[in-house]
């Protein structure tokens, strides 16, 4: 059973890395209903330190999911740059 799916990659030459596509199963029976965002986010900070990163982005956020990944138990908050995407942002 595929619980969800995330999708990302380092930066080559900046401090980041960058989580592109987040999904999760929306089956009821999901053994991972509820944690499989909060599972992403630890395997994506353990890359980061890994590769000695510093920075953790989620890409063109859904704006309905933007206050969710700016709660605490994810730990973002909304980068909102002139001309560009907004993103949110932790450090690892």
């Amino acid at each position: 059973m595929l619980c969800g799916l995330g999708l990302g990659r380092p930066a080559p030459t900046a401090a980041h890395l960058s989580l592109h596509y987040i999904e999760r199963d929306p089956d009821p029976a999901n053994p991972l209903r509820g944690d499989f965002a909060a599972i992403v986010v630890t395997a994506l900070r353990s890359y980061g330190v890994v590769l000695d990163k510093t920075e953790m982005r989620l890409i063109d956020p859904l704006p309905a999911l933007v206050q969710f990944y700016c709660s605490p138990p994810l730990g973002f908050h909304l980068v909102t740059p002139v001309g560009e995407h907004p993103y949110c942002s932790r450090s690892i």
